[in-house]
């Protein structure tokens, strides 16, 4: 009885936790919506001011503490983000340097001239992407965004966070992942390259995805598969475009001896 209830406790407090630190990366979200677009300030200038967004949010967070110091992770082997074919919002991939110390883990940007990307990893074992991509006019139609930017984000947090198991040398704490979109006003999804397509009023507020478990990494495509449905389906979509990528190979390849 007594294993038993300590047992109980340990996953009591782990599901308390893994919340807590969800909730917390949702609050910053939160406040990077409540601030604004224009109040981005990218390369000394302020591109999006004037500028309405879709924000999008997807954070991965490790059950048991990974016990990691990312800045000293930071400088003696690079996060890199794989590079799956097509457009990604937050960035195409990459980040081999400039990851700046926070209070509890490294931080980095990436940008374009419509999209907003920050990047988080945390010393506990959390990977958070979160930004937002701005609303366009496309072929006469106003504020529009296409829905094929996000399930990418999904696939990259999740390589990311293989990584920090990898470094941390638990490959059997179990990770937890879940994606949040935040949308005000109108916006309109519309699928690059669909020409029967015409666009899809994505409905008002927050919608969150998850959270989802990955344990073992052989079953990473079985959860990459359901946050892939689920940010498509979060929108009022069908499933238009899958996302393909060899990640055990990138990771061999990349990484060598993790």
């Amino acid at each position: 009885m007594r294993d038993l209830q300590s047992v109980l406790f340990e996953t009591r407090t782990r599901g308390e936790r893994v919340s807590a630190l969800l909730d917390e990366r949702q609050r910053v979200l939160a406040e990077m919506v409540r601030r604004g677009p224009g109040s981005i300030t990218v390369h000394q200038s302020q591109p999006f001011v004037g500028r309405e967004a879709v924000w999008f949010r997807c954070t991965l967070v490790a059950t048991e503490d990974l016990h990691l110091r990312a800045d000293d992770l930071s400088r003696k082997a690079a996060f890199i983000r794989p590079r799956p074919a097509g457009p990604t919002a937050f960035g195409e991939g990459g980040f081999v340097d400039s990851w700046r110390p926070r209070l509890g883990g490294v931080e980095n940007f990436d940008s374009t001239s419509r999209q907003f990307g920050r990047w988080f990893i945390g010393d506990h074992g959390i990977v958070d992407a979160y930004g937002f991509v701005a609303l366009d006019k496309f072929h006469g139609v106003e504020r529009v965004f296409p829905p094929e930017l996000f399930p990418p984000v999904a696939l990259q947090v999740i390589a990311l966070g293989e990584r920090l198991r990898r470094l941390a040398r638990r490959p059997e704490v179990e990770l937890a992942i879940e994606c949040e979109f935040l949308v005000y006003g109108l916006a309109n999804a519309m699928p690059i390259g669909h020409a029967f397509a015409d666009e899809v009023p994505v409905t008002e507020g927050a919608t969150r995805i998850g959270p989802y478990s990955l344990g073992n990494f052989e079953d990473w495509q079985a959860t990459f598969a359901q946050l892939e449905r689920g940010i498509w389906h979060g929108l009022g979509l069908p499933i238009r475009k899958l996302v393909t990528f060899e990640l055990e190979r990138w990771l061999a390849e990349t990484h060598p001896g993790l």
